[in-house]
C-alpha cells in the first residue's frame, strides 16, 4: 500500500472509510473460509477496521491497512472458534453428566 498511514500524514475518516470499504469484503471472505460462519466472519472483519481506525485515531502508523487488519481479523476469527470449541466441549461433557446422573434414578 502507500506508506505508513496515520492522521498526521493526511488519513482522515473519509479516506479511512474509502479504504476500508474495499477491505471489509476482503476480510469477511478470508474470516468465512476459515470458519465457515458468516455472521462470525463479519463481525471479525469489522473488529478489525475498528481496531485499525482507533490506532490511527490515536496517532499510530500502520505500514499496511491491508496486512494489520488481515492479521487482527484472522487472530479474532481464531480466538474466537476455539473459545466457541471449548464451549461445545463443556456443554457436551454437562450433557454426558446428566445423561448418567438421570440413569442412575437420581
Amino acid at each position: 500500500m502507500r506508506q505508513s498511514l496515520h492522521m498526521a500524514g493526511g488519513l482522515d475518516a473519509t479516506t479511512f472509510a474509502a479504504e476500508a470499504a474495499g477491505l471489509h469484503q476482503r476480510l469477511t471472505r478470508l474470516c468465512l473460509a476459515m470458519s465457515g460462519d458468516r455472521g462470525l466472519a463479519e463481525e471479525c472483519a469489522q473488529e478489525a477496521l475498528v481496531r485499525a481506525w482507533e490506532r490511527v485515531d490515536r496517532g499510530e502508523p500502520l505500514d499496511s491497512l491491508v496486512a494489520w487488519t488481515t492479521t487482527v481479523a484472522l487472530n479474532q476469527c481464531r480466538s474466537r472458534l476455539r473459545r466457541r470449541s471449548t464451549e461445545h466441549r463443556s456443554l457436551r461433557r454437562l450433557w454426558v453428566r446428566d445423561r448418567i446422573d438421570g440413569s442412575d434414578g437420581s
